[in-house]
């Protein structure tokens, strides 16, 4: 029987501003070697989508840019706790994010859903305008990408 593996989502849209902190590191991820048993994958939106990504890993981490008012280009790492999905999906599919998707997906598919789920978010400063990242998000996306290199290989270390 496999061992379940790691799955890497980055979320993110690389034309918006810093929203594409998430494909930047998905190129950063995809540029190192990959760890065995770790799936990347890039999606521009983080809503129901990232059900079709789950195949039962025992950890899922997202990445993706956070509007939480720390410091442009802050890097947070949340453990996603089981009351943290508990909430009742939003009935506009518009407003479906990364919890609502794994609540959802918590209810119809129990059978493909991490043990453990990780959201790593880089703070951000500019949204909703065409236009590259700012300075300090663009910085911060190669040590995203060193965090979630580091919480994949504890995983490993746990098996």
């Amino acid at each position: 029987m496999p061992v379940p593996g790691v799955l890497v989502v980055c979320v993110g849209n690389d034309l918006v501003a810093d929203d594409g902190v998430g494909p930047a590191v998905y190129e950063h991820l995809r540029r190192r070697p990959q760890q065995d048993g770790v799936r990347l994958s890039l999606l521009g939106v983080g809503g129901l989508e990232l059900l079709d990504e789950l195949e039962g890993d025992a950890l899922l981490i997202v990445v993706d840019a956070v509007l939480g008012g720390a410091r442009p280009g802050t890097i947070s790492v949340r453990r996603v706790q089981d009351d943290d999905l508990c909430r009742p999906p939003p009935t506009d599919a518009h407003a479906i994010g990364v919890l609502e998707a794994l609540a959802v997906g918590r209810a119809l598919f129990p059978g493909v859903m991490p043990r453990e789920i990780v959201l790593v978010g880089v703070e951000g400063q500019r949204f909703g305008e065409v236009g590259p990242m700012t300075g300090a998000v663009a910085a911060a996306a190669e040590r995203a990408a060193g965090v979630v290199a580091d919480l994949c290989a504890e995983v490993r270390g746990r098996r």
